[in-house]
């Protein structure tokens, strides 16, 4: 049996916001153990490191595959022997306290590997695992600057508001007014869910930074309905939207809707946490059967997605341990 670390006390895994799911989800990530890159494990790593490079050519962005490459190199990407299905975690990070990865473990269960060879028939789906365990990393290392920049904000709530207007479909939703009323619902929510942000300051914050996305004969309007919603969780936006009278459906039929369009490791990432919801959304452009593809909304939304946490992969700081090896 080849020799694992399961490291909880020295790297607890971490979520950039807390929500039911998040919660939910850290025991899983937790299931993710470390296969050391070991004498005793050599042959399995070299034959995995192989198999791995080989596949790394195949990628279609050229970034991609020189931040993958880079990561691969510094010899911190591992096989994470894992005996559950520990979807949407398809990779498990180790960040040290000062903001430093130092680990990161491929979750063997969902991504059949082989944990006694390193073979795996899905490897490129290893690699895109690996990005999106960068893509995490980036913002779990950079949360203050994740935080306050607003251009971030902007596109991922509007992906937001786009993948609901699907789940609600275009014969529920089809009006001017109906879809300001959605879309300033989806901007609330988004700072409520993810930044635990109080009602009046997002108020602000939309006033501030949102205005010009709206019609000015809708806008105070818009402002008032929002003053009447009870909900935080990203989950509830349905409820709103039936509570306010702008959907004559039921929230489970939405939610039917939107499973149906994401799966389940959409779905779970949407509600759960910032740092799943990302890479969510840019690996679900990809050819990788990590998210479906359904997932995908405006592809120039995606791409200047990718582009801002691009930055932030190239800022991650690294500090391998010995415990790993």
């Amino acid at each position: 049996m080849p020799s694992v670390k399961n490291l909880d006390k020295t790297f607890a895994p971490k979520s950039f916001n807390e929500s039911p799911v998040s919660k939910m989800l850290i025991p899983k990530e937790k299931e993710i153990g470390l296969l050391c890159r070991d004498s005793e494990n050599k042959d399995i790593y070299s034959n995995f490191d192989e198999q791995f490079k080989s596949f790394i050519p195949k990628l279609q962005n050229e970034e991609i595959k020189k931040v993958v490459s880079s990561v691969f190199g510094k010899e911190i990407v591992f096989i994470g022997m894992s005996t559950s299905n520990t979807d949407p975690i398809y990779s498990r990070l180790y960040i040290t306290n000062n903001n430093k990865l130092s680990a990161l473990s491929l979750s063997s269960e969902v991504l059949n590997i082989e944990c006694d060879t390193g073979n795996s028939p899905s490897f490129d789906d290893c690699i895109y695992a690996v990005y999106g365990g960068l893509i995490r990393a980036a913002i779990l290392t950079n949360e203050k600057e994740i935080t306050n920049n607003m251009d971030l904000h902007k596109l991922i709530s509007a992906y937001i508001y786009l993948i609901f207007l699907k789940s609600f479909g275009q014969t529920a939703i089809y009006n001017d007014k109906q879809k300001q009323f959605l879309n300033i619902v989806c901007i609330f929510i988004y700072f409520t869910h993810f930044f635990s942000y109080k009602p009046g300051p997002v108020i602000s914050i939309i006033k501030s930074n949102f205005k010009e996305m709206f019609k000015k004969e809708y806008f105070d309007e818009l402002l008032l309905m929002l003053k009447k919603v009870k909900y935080t969780n990203i989950k509830d936006i349905p409820n709103i939207i039936v509570d306010l009278g702008i959907y004559s459906g039921t929230p489970s039929k939405v939610y039917l809707e939107l499973l149906k369009l994401i799966n389940n490791s959409g779905f779970y990432s949407l509600i759960s946490s910032l740092d799943l919801l990302i890479p969510m959304i840019i690996l679900s452009k990809y050819s990788t059967d990590l998210y479906s593809k359904n997932a995908l909304t405006s592809l120039k939304i995606h791409d200047n997605i990718e582009e801002i946490m691009l930055k932030y992969i190239n800022k991650i700081e690294y500090e391998k341990s010995v415990l790993f090896y």
